[in-house]
């Protein structure tokens, strides 16, 4: 009995993914931040790369094993991935894709709610991901947990979450009250409450730790990009 916990425990604690914030500047600016804790032996590109997707040139650091990303950035979108939605869970063995490529795939649609309707979530792991219209400003968030998918359009300025499978729920509101109590509101500023909330090595699973920090401002029709691999 004491074996078999110790297995689930490994099994719900250390999938990566990652801490990422949203602020809403204006109705004209929001500012993307995010942080990957990963496997520190995973490659990955040293910048951002750029793909023609359906006519739309999207930007987005390669991940080299998934051939996928955690983050990425097209004409009309910019998409962010953290593993896990609500709360933690059993990692099944199989999964048909990997979460990475959904911030690449996305971009083949023209609207939120036609790649939701498109898409078959029953090949992917749990998973958020946060959708930014350029031209609208709006905020979607996407909760798959292999029952269901739940998708809302966020109202708030400040969004801070981390990934459920890696951060449990305490640690979560942790950072989302230190990040307003800091209540950082230019691009640098955020940057460095990132980079102040690295994680240098998993308190348990050493081989893990914040790989990179992407960061994408957004206005209504253009970006400006800035990533550091670490």
């Amino acid at each position: 009995m004491y074996i078999y916990f110790l297995l689930l425990k490994s099994h719900l604690h250390y999938k990566r993914m990652c801490i990422v914030s949203i602020v809403r500047i204006s109705n004209e600016k929001i500012i993307l931040t995010h942080n990957r804790d990963e496997l520190i032996s995973r490659t990955f590109s040293d910048a951002f790369v750029s793909e023609e997707i359906s006519g739309n040139t999207v930007f987005f650091p390669r991940d080299f094993q998934s051939n996928g990303t955690w983050i990425s950035d097209g004409k009309e979108m910019t998409v962010c991935v953290i593993n896990g939605s609500k709360t933690n869970h059993i990692s099944q063995v199989n999964y048909a894709e990997s979460r990475g490529k959904l911030p690449i795939f996305i971009h083949r649609f023209d609207s939120v709610e036609a790649f939701i309707s498109e898409t078959n979530f029953k090949d992917y792991e749990h998973v958020s991901m946060y959708v930014i219209e350029k031209k609208t400003q709006k905020i979607h968030l996407i909760i798959w947990d292999e029952i269901a998918i739940q998708h809302k359009i966020l109202s708030e300025n400040i969004i801070v979450n981390a990934s459920s499978t890696l951060y449990e729920k305490a640690e979560k509101e942790k950072l989302w009250n230190d990040f307003h109590a800091k209540n950082p509101k230019t691009n640098d500023d955020i940057w460095n409450w990132h980079i102040q909330h690295q994680m240098k090595i998993h308190s348990i699973k050493t081989n893990i730790k914040t790989v990179c920090i992407s960061q994408i401002e957004i206005s209504n029709t253009i970006s400006n990009r800035k990533f550091l691999k670490l």
